[in-house]
């Protein structure tokens, strides 16, 4: 899928990547099930009151967004990714041990 869009860190058109945030390998590889943003529950209110089902979104392989162009999304593969990875891995450790 090509998405094209304002890059969310240069500021410049171009086309955008998909950017998993947090990285894949930092535990965002599931297949996830969301409910209705509130913002859009509050904007079709009456719809719901009278018996219409909010839909919940489905995001298959992780969070994220088409956010960010090739450059910048590469730029903080190699800058940052791989230490905001040891990070969450530090993180879960804890998490687990309590």
């Amino acid at each position: 899928m090509k998405v094209e869009g304002i890059c969310h860190i240069c500021r410049k058109w171009n086309l955008l990547n998909y950017e998993h945030f947090p990285p894949r390998s930092a535990y965002n590889k599931q297949t996830r099930f969301f409910s209705v943003p509130s913002d859009d529950y509050y904007q079709n209110f009456t719809e719901y009151i009278n018996g219409k089902r909010p839909k919940a979104k489905l995001n298959q392989g992780g969070l994220g967004k088409y956010c960010l162009c090739e450059d910048c999304n590469n730029f903080l593969g190699l800058k940052y990714v791989n230490d905001y990875v040891s990070f969450a891995k530090i993180a879960y450790g804890l998490i687990r041990t309590v």
